[in-house]
C-alpha cells in the first residue's frame, strides 16, 4: 500500500479528465485526478456496498435531484464506462456534463473521502480543495 497520494480534483471543464471514458479495469484505487471515478465507483458498488450507497446518499445532501449513477459499460467500447447519472424520478441518465463543475468536484470528494479504508493511504494531500 502507498502511505501518501496527492489528489487535485479542480477541472471539471468540458475536456476534463474524469468526464471521458475510462477502462473498466482501471478501478483498484480512486487516481489523483479522479480519471477513474467511473469505474472506481463501480467497483464499490459491487463489492463495497455500504461504502457505495454512503457515497450516493452524501451527495443527495447537496444535490437532492441526484438519483444514483448509472455505471454501465460503453455500447461500442465495452471494456470502458462513462460517468452517468439518473435525475431523482427520471428514467433515463445524462452524462457528467449535466453536473455543475462544484457538483461534480464533491462527489469526487465524497469518494474520497467515503471510500473503504482499505484504499485509503496513510497521508492524503488535498491540493485546492474548495
Amino acid at each position: 500500500m502507498i502511505s501518501w497520494r496527492r489528489y487535485h480534483v479542480h477541472d471539471t471543464g468540458a475536456s476534463a479528465r474524469v468526464k471521458q471514458p475510462c477502462s473498466l479495469r482501471d478501478h483498484r484505487f480512486l487516481h489523483a485526478d479522479a480519471v477513474n471515478l467511473a469505474a472506481f465507483l463501480w467497483h464499490l458498488r459491487e463489492g463495497h456496498p455500504d461504502a457505495y450507497r454512503a457515497i450516493v446518499e452524501t451527495v443527495r445532501l447537496v444535490a437532492p435531484f441526484f438519483g444514483d449513477f448509472v455505471l454501465e459499460p460503453q455500447p461500442r467500447q465495452p471494456d470502458h464506462l462513462m460517468l452517468e447519472w439518473r435525475e431523482h424520478g427520471a428514467d433515463g441518465s445524462v452524462g457528467p456534463d449535466a453536473l455543475s463543475g462544484g457538483t461534480l468536484r464533491f462527489i469526487c470528494s465524497a469518494t474520497l473521502f467515503l471510500q473503504p479504508a482499505a484504499y485509503l493511504p496513510a497521508t492524503m494531500i488535498i491540493d485546492e480543495p474548495e
